[in-house]
């Protein structure tokens, strides 16, 4: 299990209305493009996002969120 906040993948600046409320684009995901940041799933297309991006992310979320 993983959360997309995570994934070298995810889009959080291109649509910044939909990050500001916990979503961001997801270009591998079939169904959505837009998926919720912290909910946790299993995909096969997760790629890690380097540890300094994701400490980034975490603190924006955090703060933001």
């Amino acid at each position: 299990m993983t959360k997309c906040l995570q994934c070298a993948r995810l889009d959080l600046q291109s649509r910044p209305q939909f990050s500001k409320v916990g979503a961001g684009h997801c270009p591998d995901d079939p169904t959505f493009k837009f998926v919720s940041i912290t909910f946790e799933r299993v995909c096969k297309a997760f790629k890690p996002a380097p540890p300094d991006t994701v400490a980034k992310r975490k603190k924006w979320a955090k703060e933001k969120l």
